[in-house]
């Protein structure tokens, strides 16, 4: 079987995702809206809410701190 390669799109859910993070209101957002924000990053959209909150929650952590890492080196 050949697996298909995500392809990213845009989120269009109108989330400010580090915001959410930050807030720990991740838990609050509805699985179509976590799964525009996976699908944008082409992360899988497998699993339960409390999953996709999870890999959510990681891939935002790791934006952040590669934000941070950004700023400090500019």
């Amino acid at each position: 079987s050949r697996k298909r390669v995500k392809e990213s799109v845009p989120d269009d859910s109108g989330l400010d995702w580090q915001d959410l993070y930050l807030s720990g209101e991740l838990g609050g957002v509805k699985v179509p809206q976590l799964k525009s924000y996976l699908r944008s990053v082409g992360a899988p959209l497998s699993g339960t809410k409390a999953v996709l909150v999870d890999r959510v929650t990681e891939l935002v952590k790791q934006s952040l701190a590669s934000t941070k890492t950004d700023e400090a080196g500019a």
